[in-house]
């Protein structure tokens, strides 16, 4: 991702489009998890598999597409359990998530007054810590709701995100 940032980041991305891919990238998901056996657990993980999940991933590259939807599919071609997967899917994307925000933290002067315009160094360290913990609560809650259910819930979540976004691009354009 990081090679290619400036690449994709150049192309036109309009809210239309953006809402399309959010919904459009779901549809994978739904039909991966209905095909899964879902037979293996969190510790059948082999080279093949992980393979298949990274190469799955490459899909994270699309604005809209997300962590989620990109990799559990590939995770359910291989069988495994909702709770397999979706762990594997987190523990896998965390070293990537630290390195993007190592590259956007070193843009940050340590040394100045204030961390941001307007911000001062509390501010910024409770916000990140505030971040930090309510990420954790949001994840946890995912996983127990994708551990119970099926990722109906999560589809439906999307293609309302992705309703609410064109509606709102929709509006705003008009006037």
């Amino acid at each position: 991702w990081y090679y290619f940032r400036e690449t994709i980041s150049a192309l036109p991305w309009t809210p239309l489009i953006l809402a399309g891919s959010t919904a459009a990238f779901g549809l994978p998901l739904l039909f991966a998890e209905k095909m899964s056996r879902k037979n293996k657990g969190m510790f059948d993980w082999s080279f093949l598999d992980a393979l298949v999940v990274g190469v799955t991933h490459i899909a994270t590259l699309i604005p809209g597409c997300g962590q989620m939807a990109a990799s559990l599919p590939g995770a359910f071609i291989r069988n495994y359990s909702h709770e397999a997967a979706s762990k594997y899917v987190f523990y896998a994307t965390a070293p990537a998530l630290a390195f993007v925000s190592f590259i956007k933290l070193q843009d940050l002067d340590i040394h100045a007054a204030m961390a941001a315009d307007g911000m001062s160094w509390l501010s910024f360290s409770l916000a990140i810590l505030v971040t930090f913990f309510s990420g954790l609560l949001a994840i946890g809650g995912l996983l127990r709701q994708i551990q119970r259910k099926s990722l109906k819930h999560y589809m439906v979540y999307r293609c309302l995100l992705a309703g609410s976004v064109a509606i709102v691009f929709w509006f705003r354009s008009r006037g």
